[in-house]
């Protein structure tokens, strides 16, 4: 694996303290219940979605059955990322900046899928 990220959301009030970072082959999230390391290739898409409180039905309808908040998405402009497979298949995270942290995510999963043989599923 790659070990030198692309781009580091370090640990902020909005995060909860929590370290987001993204590598040329999967994403990585440093929480306080542990490290969860995201293949590129299980990842389905990543949107960048408002407040949980300010909507609650777009969040039911995206994250439905299982979604992971790790943490203030309630309350912050927050990343969706959508899983290809797994119990939880959608993990919710506020980065620092997240259409920073979306707009780099996809341009690493495009040249990740492009490597791989143009793979988009």
């Amino acid at each position: 694996m790659n070990e030198t990220p692309i781009y580091i959301s370090n640990c902020t009030k909005k995060s909860l303290w929590q370290k987001y970072e993204i590598f040329g082959d999967r994403v990585e999230l440093h929480t306080w219940v542990g490290n969860f390391k995201i293949p590129f290739d299980q990842i389905e898409k990543a949107e960048v979605l408002p407040p949980v409180l300010k909507s609650f039905r777009l969040h039911l309808k995206n994250c439905l059955p299982v979604g992971l908040h790790l943490d203030a998405v309630d309350f912050k402009e927050h990343i969706l990322l959508d899983k290809k497979e797994g119990v939880v298949r959608h993990v919710l995270f506020t980065p620092e900046d997240p259409a920073e942290f979306k707009r780099v995510l996809d341009n690493a999963l495009a040249r990740f899928r492009e490597a791989q043989g143009g793979s988009v599923s």
